[in-house]
């Protein structure tokens, strides 16, 4: 378990040679009003992900039918995160509203969904998440389980400050809770990209300009 997250940091921090990962868009204003964004395609990030999928993640041994009834258990979970979040970060100045489409939004969202979404929820709901909720003998232990990988999820992102911190450890608490309750890593994935396609869409992009 110890190898595998030090192997998955290691790619994730971009500490592996031999990868080529591509810039996309250069600090550049996506929507109006948006502080400047730069979007990497992280080979090596996606290989860890990938990695860790097929070394780690539960079998997928459910019907086709089991599937659509566990989506419906992750509405309600997904719709409370994206609502309070999307509110936190308004009420913290940390994003605006400003609904409008974005000639990136394609390009965006297929990096998001396969790059970014992925590698993470397998690394920090597939893994951390499933592995420590296994490992713990208490009856509380996929609590302890979901918000030690919330606030790990939350600390990982501490190069955007410590209010994206905060606003990513609650997202990965919702993120958390629909894996929990499917026991399905695609229905987490879904729920992540689902909230960040919400914040490109209709909130200024990855923050609110303030220069």
């Amino acid at each position: 378990m110890l190898g595998i997250v030090i192997l998955s940091l290691l790619l994730y921090l971009h500490l592996v040679p031999g990868f080529h990962n591509q810039l996309v868009i250069d600090h550049a204003v996506v929507k109006p009003h948006s502080a400047r964004y730069s979007l990497w395609l992280d080979f090596d990030k996606t290989a860890a992900g990938l990695l860790i999928l097929g070394l780690t993640y539960l079998p997928l041994r459910r019907t086709p039918h089991s599937l659509s009834l566990d989506a419906q258990r992750s509405i309600l979970p997904f719709v409370i995160t994206v609502s309070v979040l999307m509110a936190l970060g308004v009420a913290s100045d940390y994003i605006h509203w400003a609904p409008a489409w974005s000639p990136w939004f394609w390009v965006w969202a297929g990096s998001n969904l396969c790059f970014t979404c992925m590698a993470e929820e397998a690394l920090f709901r597939g893994f951390l998440q499933h592995q420590l909720a296994m490992a713990l003998p208490t009856r509380r232990s996929p609590v302890v389980a979901l918000v030690t990988s919330a606030v790990l999820f939350g600390l990982f992102h501490f190069t955007g400050g410590w209010a994206y911190v905060g606003l990513a450890t609650f997202a990965g608490i919702g993120y958390g809770y629909v894996f929990q309750r499917t026991q399905r890593l695609e229905l987490s994935i879904l729920a992540h990209f689902g909230l960040n396609a919400t914040h490109f869409l209709l909130f200024t992009y990855p923050s609110f300009g303030h220069s």
